[in-house]
């Protein structure tokens, strides 16, 4: 919505609302879940913890807190399988 000292001006106050989510480091995460950065890591390649890939390479992961948040409380965690 138009502020008005800033009538005419062009700005989209609707997209200067939006604030950005709070993105967690790797070992962030670990921390929050109590385990070890390659754990968090192998679940980011598995597809069963969101992340989004930064960088040209794609090699700095981060993970929208939020995101983490709904994946903890989604569902019971599968025990692993013995081989």
């Amino acid at each position: 919505m138009p502020q008005p000292s800033d009538a005419g001006c062009g700005i989209d106050w609707a997209m200067t609302t939006r604030v950005a989510p709070q993105m967690l480091h790797i070992k962030e995460a670990a921390a929050l879940l109590r385990c070890s950065p390659e754990t968090v890591r192998r679940r980011v390649r598995a597809g069963q913890i969101p992340a989004t890939r930064l960088g040209p390479a794609g090699s700095a992961i981060r993970i929208p807190a939020d995101a983490l948040n709904a994946w903890l409380w989604a569902g019971p965690v599968t025990e692993r399988e013995e081989p």
